[in-house]
């Protein structure tokens, strides 16, 4: 019989077996290996979901008295032992290095969407003090409700976006997460990120843009532009459509136009603290307010409190 699960690792404690690798239209008639007491199959299982035909069949030649480890169980022990996860991820790394194609490795900062807009200096500085990481499938990244400084960048797999148990989207290959702890706009992750396939992530320190936002001050008006765009974009995912922005002062108007003007808006953040528009300048725009809570002040005294 069979001797293998989906996302299962076994050992042979006694006994022997065969494993057979599927045929192909290369090699229709695949050479078959011959499993004696200690012998392992099905490691990687535990790590990734293995491609459609490039895991093989291991059959019990005689009694098999065996052990297997499912995935489940695998990730509970990494969570309770952390200080062992580097030995398995610098399994993947070789893995991955091995088998991702040319076009998967090419991703890096510099070609990534989000930092289009950002200074190569800038953005060289930010490379170098990226950190490597590997997460394996069905592995949570960050968790909901968690406290948090640092951003993600996916440069290999895809990972499942749940908010309060929903999944609410997917992230692909060339997308990032976390920009707005970051940047020190929230404390508290608003979704739980968990790993769909084997992914290769790099992760900025809240510490390491700072420094570089030091030597390069004009680079946060972009950041932050960047970030704005993306979390209202996240918010239309949540919501199923398009952020309402056009409040009660365009509700008469024709649709069409109020469309119009959703285009025509610009995407900011603003900090903590920060004054988003102060009594007695002049101005000549309008704010609307999707996230967030701001306070309203008349000669230095708070008069009303506004909610997105």
């Amino acid at each position: 019989s069979s001797l293998m699960a989906r996302n299962t690792m076994c050992i042979i404690l006694e006994g022997s077996a065969e494993r057979r690798p599927v045929p192909t239209p290369e090699i229709p008639e695949p050479v078959a290996h011959t499993l004696q007491a200690g012998g392992m199959v099905g490691e990687m299982s535990l790590l990734c979901d293995l491609q459609p035909g490039s895991r093989r069949t291991v059959t019990a030649l005689t009694v098999c008295c065996a052990q297997t480890l499912h995935r489940s169980a695998f990730l509970d022990l990494l969570r309770r032992h952390p200080d062992a996860k580097s030995h398995f991820e610098g399994i993947a790394k070789n893995f991955m290095n091995n088998f991702q194609s040319i076009g998967a490795d090419s991703s890096n900062i510099f070609t990534l969407p989000f930092f289009k807009n950002c200074g190569g200096r800038f953005l060289y500085l930010l490379d170098l003090h990226l950190e490597r990481h590997i997460f394996f499938s069905d592995e949570t990244i960050v968790t909901e409700g968690s406290e948090g400084d640092n951003m993600y960048i996916l440069y290999y797999g895809d990972a499942d976006v749940t908010v309060q148990g929903n999944k609410v989207g997917q992230l692909g290959a060339g997308m990032c997460f976390g920009e707005m702890a970051v940047l020190g706009l929230v404390r508290k992750r608003t979704a739980t990120i968990k790993a769909r396939s084997m992914c290769d992530v790099r992760i900025l320190q809240k510490k390491s843009l700072d420094e570089a936002i030091e030597e390069f001050p004009e680079e946060r008006t972009k950041f932050e532009a960047l970030a704005a765009t993306r979390n209202r974009i996240l918010l239309e995912k949540r919501m199923g459509g398009k952020v309402q922005q056009t409040s009660n002062f365009f509700q008469d108007c024709d649709p069409r136009f109020a469309m119009a003007i959703t285009d025509r808006m610009e995407d900011q953040l603003f900090r903590e603290g920060q004054v988003i528009m102060r009594e007695g300048e002049p101005g000549d725009w309008m704010v609307l307010l999707h996230q967030g809570k701001v306070s309203l002040s008349v000669n230095g005294s708070v008069v009303a409190e506004q909610k997105a």
